[in-house]
């Protein structure tokens, strides 16, 4: 079963939370969220259009942070990237605080 067939599968009043490694980029301006990537990538799109078809809202790109705190992976070149997220269904997502 496709992630996005699970999640349209769940009721609608059920907080959805999904954590995981799924290797995006994006652009801040693509999603007008801060964003650390200056690259597009394929997952970047399969992740947005995800996002859009179930209605759910990137969690760790919704609170502004200075740019060193963006990134979620460190390659072994020393070079970084945000590949990392965090989505929750858009009805919970002002339930969520920043720590």
């Amino acid at each position: 079963m496709l992630l996005s067939e699970t999640i349209r599968a769940d009721p609608k009043h059920n907080i959805q939370i999904i954590g995981g490694d799924v290797n995006a980029k994006f652009k801040s301006e693509d999603c007008n969220r801060p964003s650390f990537s200056r690259k597009f990538n394929a997952n970047g799109i399969a992740l947005l259009t995800l996002l859009e078809e179930c209605n759910m809202a990137l969690l760790n790109t919704r609170f502004q942070k200075r740019k060193e705190k963006l990134w979620t992976f460190l390659y072994p070149n020393g070079e970084a990237a945000q590949l990392d997220y965090i989505l929750i269904n858009k009805k919970w997502q002002n339930s969520a605080k920043k720590l």
